[in-house]
């Protein structure tokens, strides 16, 4: 994953804020009353501002304050309550502002140091992950999958790698390999893909043939039938919906065809020159849909609300950093996870054009 960290401090700091908690509670005179006050005010931040990132984290994903403002937020909190005091009279030090400060950042650290483990956790019992962006490099080790062949077919299997699944499993996508052969194809779900690497034909029982090479995009919806051919090795990227309405139809979108480009709506204040898209397929219930997508550097927000994307990065240079901090580079060849909830900053460093998938879910049509 092309990932990285930017704030290095916050390990080193977390310990220190937890072992100057400790001290305080363990060392010197202090009456039981007093290392009751350190566990009330320490402890209790700390608990308070972990259980605010995790509800930021997981429960409520489309909120998107910063970390560091709900860390604010609970010291501010901590020097209301002692300037209430302060002001009737209740027998109360400045001091406890002072541990409820460490508290608060122990609870931060403490969720930073085990936020990559709490992601796989709900990785492996959620399916997607909430709102994680993932990056899959061009370069990077896939863990293929054979594909299962029909009976009777003794050519060289074909591969797939699995890049991400709805939690409802409508919606997939990833890539696909297999080497020279023929065979026969029906599609019982919505697939579209752009060719990755090689040729392939697809023939229509008319005896139609569709071609697709290197950069173009092949539509076979559910429904669509006949003679799949890898002319050549073949690499694909894929992204498939399970849909309940045929609609058959195989076309190939060749890369420099004219493709009827709109310009994307883009807020006041962007005053950067307008992305451009092409719509490539949408199925009948309008849950799912694909296309390009393009437009020169630029920078702004990202916030995807309604629904989740997988992108193929087409052309370009691309640096994404999430809220928390957390910097992923793109380019060509690499494909973007970018889940319903997911908020980030986008910063192109070159023209981009992408291959994208969106998925609503049932009963979210556009």
């Amino acid at each position: 994953m092309a990932t990285q960290r930017s704030s290095p401090w916050w390990p080193l700091a977390g310990l220190i804020a937890v072992a100057i908690l400790t001290g305080f509670f363990f060392s010197g005179p202090w009456p039981l009353y007093g290392r009751l006050d350190v566990l009330f005010h320490g402890g209790g931040s700390l608990v308070v501002v972990f259980g605010l990132l995790f509800a930021r984290s997981r429960i409520t994903p489309g909120v998107r304050v910063p970390e560091w403002v709900l860390v604010v937020f609970v010291v501010g909190l901590g020097a209301s309550v002692e300037l209430v005091q302060q002001l009737v009279r209740i027998d109360s030090g400045w001091g406890d502002l002072v541990i409820d400060s460490f508290g608060a950042l122990a609870g931060w650290c403490l969720w930073r140091l085990g936020k990559s483990s709490f992601d796989s956790v709900f990785a492996r019992a959620g399916g997607e992950g909430m709102s994680e962006i993932r990056v899959i490099k061009a370069s990077e080790d896939l863990v293929w999958q054979e594909v299962p062949r029909p009976d009777g077919d003794d050519t060289p299997p074909g591969e797939s790698f699995e890049v991400f699944a709805s939690d409802d499993g409508r919606f997939t996508a990833g890539f696909w390999r297999r080497p020279v052969r023929e065979g026969e194809m029906t599609r019982p779900f919505d697939e579209i893909s752009i060719i990755v690497d090689g040729v392939v034909e697809v023939v229509d029982p008319d005896g139609t043939v569709h071609r697709a090479e290197r950069g173009d995009v092949l539509v076979t919806p559910r429904g669509s039938g006949g003679t799949w051919r890898c002319v050549t090795d073949v690499k694909k990227f894929w992204a498939i919906c399970e849909t309940d309405t045929e609609a058959p139809g195989t076309r190939a979108l060749p890369r420099d065809a004219a493709f009827d480009w709109q310009e994307v709506p883009r807020p006041s204040e962007d005053t950067a020159p307008p992305g451009e898209e092409a719509l490539t397929f949408r199925s009948s219930d309008g849950t799912f849909a694909t296309g390009l997508w393009q437009r020169d550097p630029e920078e702004g927000n990202m916030e995807l609300d309604e629904y989740h994307e997988v992108a193929y990065i087409l052309e370009g240079e691309v640096d994404i950093t999430e809220m928390d901090g957390t910097l992923h580079h793109v380019g060509p060849g690499d494909i973007l996870v970018t889940p319903r909830g997911s908020s980030a900053v986008w910063r192109s460093r070159s023209p981009v054009r992408k291959f994208w998938a969106i998925y609503r879910g049932v009963g979210e049509a556009s």
